[in-house]
């Protein structure tokens, strides 16, 4: 089974819980690969949302109890055009999806990141693992073996076909009246021209469509990454950690946040919109990048009973992050307390840091 994710922004989002697991949450549940297929289907269905939270959710356990995750093929490990190790590349797909399928029970969900960066002929190994006649050859103790890949998964995740789709926006004023068969057709047809020989859009038994995200959209993601954050380090590093509503769409505006202006005359009109160059990619390398460096080294010593706020200053370029913490009562409260008197709780804040993001 085939899925393809086309998007430019699916790389973050794969990996959007990028902290790892919480020291809050250390144990999920595991499932059976049954469930497993069952929730990659009606993810698919649903735009494969789940997928902004992390691809942990498909942990399973194989038939020997042991704990399966995806299979994690990075474009950029097999991106080398100059000395053209195909041979090499090969091997190594192949031997390692051979490794997991014989510790796994044959079950494997196997997750190309960026795969337009794959170099010509690589994937040419993985044809027969996809075909109808689903199979893998491989060698193993020097003697050839056939192994049945039926119950794999290969989820491909690219920007292929993203110049069309932003194409496609601008001929509508809302993304939603996008239909949805053209954009799946001309992914396709972006697939096959990517890969002639091999005509990859054939293989394909879903196509996902994201669509390329606009300003609206990276704001959206900047909060969802502040709420984690927050949520992440709770009662371990603070309390609390809250946010001025005014700071994602500030932070969304920042230099290390690139933009691309698409124009387009639909209907004798000239058209504008404005993308994300590379997605939601540069939200953790720039503006979540800059916020953790300063809450790392200026948050200290740590707290857990402290309850910090990033907020925006008035000239809606300076941040500021305050820490509060409930002052102690002295001898005269406590004393007043006992005799039957309400304890009054106080906050006493101090500002640890205040600056501009580039």
């Amino acid at each position: 089974m085939v899925f393809l994710v086309a998007s430019s922004f699916m790389q973050v989002a794969c990996a959007a819980d990028s902290e790892g697991t919480s020291p809050n949450n250390q144990d999920k549940p595991t499932s059976s690969w049954d469930d497993i297929s069952d929730k990659l289907k009606v993810a698919t269905a649903k735009g494969l949302s789940k997928l902004s939270w992390g691809l942990e959710w498909l942990g399973y356990k194989s038939g020997f109890g042991e704990q399966c995750t995806f299979v994690e093929h990075p474009g950029e490990d097999f991106s080398d055009n100059y000395t053209n190790p195909v041979s090499q590349y090969q091997e190594q797909i192949k031997s390692r999806l051979a490794e997991h399928l014989f510790r796994c029970s044959g079950k494997a969900l196997v997750v190309f990141d960026e795969v337009q960066k794959v170099i010509p002929h690589t994937l040419d190994v993985l044809t027969s693992a996809m075909s109808s006649n689903a199979h893998l050859t491989y060698y193993r103790g020097g003697v050839e073996r056939r192994i049945d890949t039926a119950d794999v998964v290969f989820l491909l995740i690219s920007d292929i076909g993203v110049a069309k789709m932003e194409q496609l926006l601008i001929q509508y004023d809302d993304r939603r009246h996008v239909p949805a068969t053209q954009l799946e057709n001309d992914v396709k047809r972006a697939l096959d021209a990517q890969w002639t020989r091999l005509q990859f859009g054939k293989m394909v038994r879903q196509v996902v469509p994201f669509l390329p995200f606009e300003p609206q959209h990276i704001v959206l993601v900047i909060q969802a990454k502040l709420d984690q954050l927050s949520e992440y380090y709770q009662g371990v590093y603070w309390k609390s950690l809250a946010f001025d509503p005014a700071l994602a769409p500030h932070l969304s505006t920042l230099e290390s946040m690139l933009y691309i202006e698409r124009r387009a005359v639909v209907r004798g009109v000239d058209v504008r919109k404005v993308f994300a160059k590379y997605g939601a990619r540069n939200v953790e390398t720039g503006p979540l990048q800059q916020l953790k460096s300063k809450l790392m080294r200026y948050a200290r010593p740590w707290n857990p009973e402290a309850q910090f706020t990033v907020r925006l200053m008035p000239d809606e370029r300076t941040i500021e992050i305050v820490a509060c913490v409930e002052a102690r009562a002295n001898d005269q409260d406590k004393a007043d307390e006992s005799e039957g008197g309400g304890a009054i709780a106080t906050l006493s804040c101090v500002s640890r840091w205040q600056g501009v993001f580039t």
